[in-house]
């Protein structure tokens, strides 16, 4: 399916992205539900149904080949380590920059001081 000129997965990703910096950039809180929909937990259950949820996947998995798995998930990790640890890199530059910086000074004065913050 392709709306416009961008496909329906691009519009997941674009989707995904919108919720995520909503919540990082705002430090919002969010339930199990919405993890759920953002696609950070696969499935939310009720607590008297998740140990025979659990149990009846495991059990699954052990009737399958150790090695297939092995190699399944290297091979799922392997796509994802370089441009994960490229972001945690990244990431830790911006936040050691960003700790040096004027706001993060600001922001400790402030919280030292039991007032609010001015960012300019």
């Amino acid at each position: 399916m392709r709306v416009g000129s961008l496909s329906a997965g691009v519009i997941r990703r674009l989707e995904e992205y919108q919720r995520a910096a909503e919540k990082l950039l705002l430090g919002e809180a969010f339930g199990a539900a919405e993890a759920e929909k953002m696609g950070i937990v696969n499935r939310v259950l009720p607590a008297d149904e998740l140990m025979p949820f659990v149990h009846a996947q495991a059990t699954k998995l052990a009737a399958l080949p150790a090695e297939s798995l092995r190699v399944t998930k290297q091979l799922m990790e392997a796509d994802l380590q370089t441009p994960v640890a490229a972001a945690m890199l990244t990431e830790m530059q911006h936040f050691m920059r960003i700790l040096n910086g004027p706001d993060a000074k600001e922001a400790f004065a402030a919280f030292f001081e039991k007032r609010k913050p001015v960012f300019r």
